[in-house]
């Protein structure tokens, strides 16, 4: 499945299967799908950059879409899923007491900008958490599609 393909099926789901990330997280406990219920998370894309920051914890499950720069800083960033930087998107890791993982995938459509990555270039070992990590997971990546696939009925396909 084509990253266009898993964009247009995430921008057709249901209101109850999507979420949106719509502003800087700077504190609390804040959760984006679950295992039992993985979402469609969005952050609203937007000029500015988005910030996790203040200590905040942000847990998620699903695919999580990244069309604008989001910086991890002194936060926690644990996501099960795909995590798709697209658009302007750029997911930067801006301090070493950046914590959490990504447990799956994460895809960077590649557009030749010299600026767009994923940038991990400040994770390092912090006294109050392991450093920030991105591992693969099959099974992860395959719930998270699950979260885009619908059941198309014999009648919905055929017309009969």
């Amino acid at each position: 499945m084509a990253l266009d393909d898993l964009i247009q099926r995430a921008d057709e789901l249901p209101e109850e299967k999507t979420l949106r990330l719509t502003a800087s997280v700077t504190a609390g406990t804040h959760t984006y799908g679950t295992l039992a219920e993985p979402k469609v998370t969005q952050v609203e894309e937007g000029l500015g950059e988005l910030d996790l920051s203040g200590g905040a914890v942000v847990n998620g499950a699903g695919v999580l879409i990244i069309p604008r720069v989001v910086r991890l800083r002194n936060a926690t960033l644990n996501w099960q899923g795909i995590v798709l930087v697209v658009g302007d998107g750029d997911l930067r890791v801006e301090d070493p007491a950046a914590c959490g993982q990504v447990l799956g995938a994460v895809v960077v459509r590649d557009d030749a900008t010299t600026n767009r990555k994923l940038d991990l270039d400040r994770v390092a070992r912090s006294s109050g958490c392991a450093p920030f990590a991105v591992n693969y997971s099959c099974e992860a990546v395959t719930r998270a599609l699950m979260v885009l696939m619908r059941t198309v009925s014999w009648t919905e396909k055929f017309g009969a």
